[in-house]
Parts: C-alpha cells; sequence; structure tokens
C-alpha cells in the first residue's frame, strides 16, 4: 500500500470515528473550568487535544481585538474574552453560530463576543482589524456534505490557502 493510499485510508476512519463520537458524545464539554454545549453538527472538542491546547495558551492583552476564525462553539472567543476587550468569532455553519452565541452568555461575556455566521472574513468589513486572528483548521481531505464536515474537510488545502490569502 502507497503512502497516499494510507494516508486516504486513515483519514476516513478518523472522519468515521469524529462523527461517532459526535453522534453518540456528550453535549456539554468542560475547558480550563467553563462549560460548553455541543451538538452532534458542531465539533467536539472533548476527545481531542487541539481546543484545549489552543485555550490554555492564549495570552492577550486587556485592549486587543481578537478574531476567532472557524468559531464552532466559540471556545476560543470565549476563553480570549476573558482578556481582550473584544473578539469577533465567525462560523459558516449556522448550528455553531448558534451554539457560540449560546455559550458566550451562558459564560458571561456575551457583551465581548460578537458571533457572526459566514464564511472566513466575508461577513467582516474591510476596515476591521484586529491584534490577533484564531484559527483551528480541518485537517482531514474529504467531501464537505454536511454541517459537522466544514470543522472536519479541507479538500486540497483550499480553506488553508484562502485564509492566508484572505488575511492582510
Amino acid at each position: 500500500m502507497d503512502m497516499n493510499t494510507f494516508t486516504l485510508l486513515r483519514q476516513r476512519l478518523s472522519a468515521w470515528a469524529i462523527r461517532l463520537i459526535q453522534w453518540l458524545g456528550p453535549r456539554r464539554v468542560r475547558v480550563l473550568g467553563r462549560t460548553f454545549r455541543i451538538n452532534r453538527h458542531v465539533f467536539s472538542p472533548r476527545p481531542y487535544l487541539t481546543s484545549k491546547f489552543m485555550a490554555r495558551h492564549l495570552r492577550f492583552k486587556p485592549g486587543d481585538a481578537v478574531l476567532d476564525v472557524g468559531t464552532g462553539s466559540g471556545i476560543q472567543a470565549i476563553v480570549a474574552a476573558a482578556t481582550a476587550a473584544r473578539v469577533v468569532a465567525v462560523d459558516i455553519n449556522p448550528e455553531a453560530v448558534r451554539l457560540a452565541r449560546e455559550n458566550a452568555r451562558a459564560n458571561g461575556v456575551a457583551d465581548k463576543v460578537t458571533v457572526l455566521d459566514g464564511d472566513l472574513f466575508a461577513p467582516l468589513s474591510r476596515a476591521e482589524r484586529f491584534d490577533a486572528i484564531l484559527l483551528n483548521p480541518p485537517y482531514l481531505e474529504g467531501r464537505v456534505r454536511s454541517l459537522l464536515d466544514h470543522a472536519m474537510f479541507d479538500p486540497g488545502r483550499k480553506l488553508h490557502r484562502r485564509f492566508f490569502a484572505e488575511a492582510k
């Protein structure tokens, strides 16, 4: 079996496992002492280390403006809002947008977190500037067929390329 076939097989198995976890997994997760609601349409950070790792290492100044692209349940945005002055969170998944707003309210930072529905930088005005941009991108090859798939698949690394081309 060549490397490309092995990689594709491994990624398909990973996607299957993620979907199973999403279907059967918990509807609430705790990260750094905060509780976040999730559902089967929004990526669950529970079995993965990246969300907790990123959240644990976020450092902002009190006057900072932060953009969280692909916010999902809003974990990074909400943790950033603990110190940053303003946080804008964006997600292409309307269910993620709904949950991120709900999670911001439940964690007492709704006044500092604005959650927008849209693709990457599309819902932002060109004049908006940020001190930091956060992204925890999808990393598997595959076709996007559902709301959850936006968090898992980036065919041909198109999203990665668009992000770096559009982030100014």
